[in-house]
């Protein structure tokens, strides 16, 4: 940040997790953006990530809750964007957007290109579609049953008796569908206790860890059509998803698999792609998923152009940022550029 300023580069983002460490710091917080001319930006810890081995014992506690939403109220120029909606049922709704973005303003598209309802939610669950599949975005935005349901009225569910339901929208899916409660229920830190009572109805200690789903949802028949998921569709009362981590279905595009007849004759007429990654991880997934990330989008390109051939990856790389990980193999700028 003392970089930043000194650079001039103009009015940066301080962004900040909250938990219930950090909560009694508000104050100093944008104190020290005020300092460096930042726009101080709170978010909302959810169980899911890296927050899935850490939400029980970081989330804010319900008193913590009342006192940020009690100094948010105080400073709308906070940002929050819609990490606060479920504190809107103690009275006034926040500044910023009160209710959940997911599908409706905010998504995110993943590596390989499919396309997720909620940023923090990787899962088939919230899988909306592809840009690889005809129309691209565009048609997935605007046309996906899984955008479609979730930009129509939702139930109030558990929450229909509820006086505070219209002010915080049943809260925040993330948390709900990482702690194994139903999409229609209370959100886990509902500010009434609401979500305590569900997280205790279900024997509920901690969420579950949560894995980056890489996999490839084939159109059917090349049609354009896909099996698309609906929200609420838990499955045997688990608590949190079934994930898994898989790459794309394997393609006979891949060099490896060729004799050398076959490549014998090719002079200039394909195009051999090379995926490099590195073998670290900072989250829970495991040490090789970069690699899988970047064999998949390959596989992508071999499978939309007939002239591809996908070489076996590089799976090292200059990773010596990550090295207090363990199980980080590195080998350094001088042998590979950073990857």
């Amino acid at each position: 940040m003392d970089n930043l300023a000194a650079a001039g580069f103009g009015q940066f983002k301080i962004s900040v997790v909250m938990t219930r460490q950090n909560v009694p710091q508000l104050d100093a917080l944008a104190g020290l953006a005020e300092h460096y001319g930042a726009q101080l930006r709170l978010t909302r810890l959810r169980p899911s990530g890296r927050g899935a081995d850490t939400w029980e014992q970081l989330h804010p506690t319900a008193a913590q809750q009342r006192d940020l939403y009690h100094w948010l109220i105080d400073r709308p120029d906070v940002l929050t964007g819609d990490s606060f909606f479920h504190l809107s049922a103690l009275g006034d709704p926040l500044e910023g957007l009160n209710l959940c973005g997911a599908g409706r303003v905010v998504c995110l598209i993943d590596p390989v290109g499919d396309v997720y309802a909620c940023p923090f939610v990787i899962h088939d669950e919230f899988l909306a579609g592809s840009v690889r599949d005809r129309g691209g975005f565009a048609e997935v935005w605007a046309h996906s049953p899984l955008f479609e349901e979730l930009r129509s009225p939702q139930s109030a569910g558990a929450c229909a008796s509820c006086g505070s339901f219209d002010a915080c929208q049943g809260g925040c899916m993330a948390a709900k569908f990482f702690t194994g409660l139903p999409l229609d229920g209370p959100d886990p830190e509902c500010v009434l206790g609401h979500g305590e009572t569900a997280l205790a109805a279900l024997g509920a200690h901690a969420p579950l860890p949560s894995v980056r789903t890489i996999t490839r949802v084939r159109s059917r028949s090349g049609s354009g059509a896909r099996d698309e998921p609906r929200l609420g569709r838990r499955r045997g009362g688990q608590r949190g998803p079934v994930v898994r981590l898989m790459v794309a279905d394997q393609p006979t595009a891949r060099l490896e698999r060729l004799a050398w007849p076959q490549v014998d004759g090719w002079g200039r007429t394909k195009l051999v792609v090379l995926p490099s990654a590195r073998s670290s991880s900072t989250a829970p997934p495991p040490l090789d998923t970069d690699t899988r990330m970047a064999q998949s989008m390959a596989d992508a390109l071999a499978e939309a152009r007939s002239d591809v051939t996908v070489a076996p990856p590089i799976a090292y790389g200059s990773s010596g940022e990550h090295a207090h990980f363990a199980g980080t193999l590195s080998m350094g700028t001088r042998s590979s550029p950073p990857s």
